[in-house]
C-alpha cells in the first residue's frame, strides 16, 4: 500500500485526526517497548503493574497525547469500567494479543469479560462535531487529505447505528521488540475472538529491528550442527 493509500485509511476513520492519530498510535507502541526494554517501566510503575505492564504503559501513552486533543472524548463502556477514547465517533481499543511472533490473530480470544464485550456495544451520545472545527498546523494535513475528506464527510453525514464502531489496534510482541501490529474494524464474535476488517499493518523502528535479528538467527540456524558422539555410562566411570 503507497503512503497516500496508507494516509486514506486513517483519514477515513478518524477525519482531520487522521495524520495525528497515526503518528500517535506509533509514537505510543514504539516509546512504551523502548521504556520496558531498558527496565524504566519497572521504576515508574513501582513494580506495581505485575500483569502485561508493556499493555498498560502502551495504553497510558496513547490515552496521554489523546487528551491533549479537545475532539476527543473518552466514555466508560459500561460501570467501573475503564474509559476508551472515542475519536470522530469511533471506539479505539488497543490489545496485546501475544507476547511471541508467529500467533494468529483470528484464533485468539479478546476477551468474554463483561467489559471487554461492553467496548463493542457502546451506545452513541452526541455526535461529535470536529470536521466542522478550523484545521490546525498539529494536524499536518495536505491539500490531498482534505480532498479526500471532503468525501468522507459526506458519507459520514448518512451513516446511522445505535453503537459506535470500533477500531482495534492489536499487537504481539515481547521484550525483544514489535512483531505484528495490524489496525483494523472489528466486530466480535461470539467466542470471544475478532472478526478483523480492511486491516492496515502498522511499521516501527523496532517492529523493523526484530525481523531483521529474527531472520539473522535464522541464518545461523540453518548452519551445520556439531554432532556429539555420547556414549552410554558403564558404571565404571571414574
Amino acid at each position: 500500500m503507497d503512503e497516500s493509500q496508507d494516509m486514506q485509511w486513517w483519514l477515513g476513520r478518524y477525519g482531520r485526526l487522521g495524520r495525528f492519530m497515526r503518528e500517535v498510535t506509533t509514537k505510543s507502541l514504539a516509546g512504551a517497548h523502548e521504556e520496558h526494554m531498558n527496565a524504566q517501566a519497572q521504576i515508574t510503575a513501582n513494580h506495581s503493574r505485575v500483569y502485561g505492564p508493556v499493555n498498560f504503559s502502551t495504553q497510558d501513552f496513547f490515552h496521554a497525547a489523546l487528551r491533549k486533543r479537545p475532539e476527543v472524548t473518552f466514555e466508560q463502556p459500561r460501570p467501573g469500567a475503564s474509559k476508551l477514547p472515542i475519536v470522530n465517533g469511533r471506539a479505539v481499543v488497543f490489545w496485546r494479543y501475544a507476547n511471541r511472533d508467529g500467533v494468529d490473530v483470528l484464533t485468539k480470544k479478546f476477551g468474554t469479560s463483561g467489559s471487554r464485550v461492553a467496548a463493542f456495544n457502546m451506545a452513541k451520545t452526541a455526535r461529535q462535531e470536529i470536521l466542522d472545527l478550523d484545521v490546525d498546523e498539529e494536524l499536518q494535513l495536505t491539500a490531498a487529505d482534505l480532498a479526500f475528506l471532503e468525501k468522507v464527510e459526506d458519507a459520514a453525514a448518512i451513516e446511522e447505528g445505535r453503537f459506535y464502531p470500533v477500531t482495534v489496534v492489536a499487537y504481539s510482541s515481547n521484550v525483544s521488540g514489535l512483531y505484528q501490529i495490524l489496525c483494523a474494524d472489528a466486530e466480535l464474535n461470539d467466542d470471544g475472538t475478532l472478526s478483523l476488517n480492511d486491516v492496515q499493518t502498522l511499521s516501527t523502528d523496532l517492529r523493523e529491528q526484530a525481523q531483521a535479528e529474527r531472520a539473522v538467527a535464522k541464518r545461523f540456524d540453518n548452519g551445520p550442527k556439531k554432532q556429539f558422539n555420547l556414549k552410554s555410562k558403564t558404571g565404571n566411570e571414574g
